[in-house]
């Protein structure tokens, strides 16, 4: 399992190194604690970090769930981390941004804890949860 994992993170990084090793201006920034805006000021840099946090919890989650394999999960969420920020390092305007990847890795380890103890069950006006343990 931890190998699965470890190949999984290592694809992720080796899949962005190319397009953040690109010499240039342009670099990822630390960006702690928030002093830059985000886009155009669009969101407060604490909402900003929480959506970072709950999508990669979210995505990790589903697809651990769909799946049947956290390992999945958590190469998807550790794939649309990176691809989000190749993508705001890649384009004018947009900064990558090495504190969006930490709360990115948070998300990520909730959603993976979040699927492997927890059931989500969809229901027609609601979602049922449930604690899971093993006896």
């Amino acid at each position: 399992m931890l190998h699965r994992f470890l190949a999984a993170v290592a694809i992720s990084v080796l899949a962005c190194a190319p397009a953040l090793a690109q010499e240039g201006p342009k670099r990822c920034i630390v960006n702690w604690p928030w002093q830059i805006p985000t886009s155009q000021e669009r969101t407060t840099q604490y909402t900003h970090k929480a959506l970072h946090a709950a999508g990669s919890a979210a995505v990790t989650m589903v697809v651990s769930k769909a799946t049947d394999s956290v390992e999945w999960g958590i190469a998807a969420g550790i794939a649309v981390g990176a691809v989000r920020e190749v993508y705001k390092y890649r384009h004018q305007g947009m900064t990558c941004e090495i504190s969006s990847m930490a709360f990115d890795a948070a998300g990520i380890a909730i959603g993976a804890g979040v699927a492997q103890r927890w059931l989500v069950v969809p229901q027609r006006d609601g979602v049922q949860v449930a604690y899971v343990a093993r006896f």
